[in-house]
């Protein structure tokens, strides 16, 4: 599906409040090519549900 991935990493951390209805889902990805590097990152609040 991809070329070029030298790292990917997801975490998961979830909301430690009294209700627990959310949490916060980050990912992290570096791709590489022809010697030149990017790092991509994206973070997002999700629903803590089935």
């Amino acid at each position: 599906m991809t070329r070029n991935v030298l790292r990917c990493n997801f975490v998961y951390d979830p909301n430690q409040g009294a209700t627990q209805q959310s949490g916060f889902v980050w990912m992290e990805i570096e791709v590489a090519r022809a010697g030149e590097k990017a790092n991509l990152s994206m973070g997002a609040h999700v629903s803590n549900v089935p």
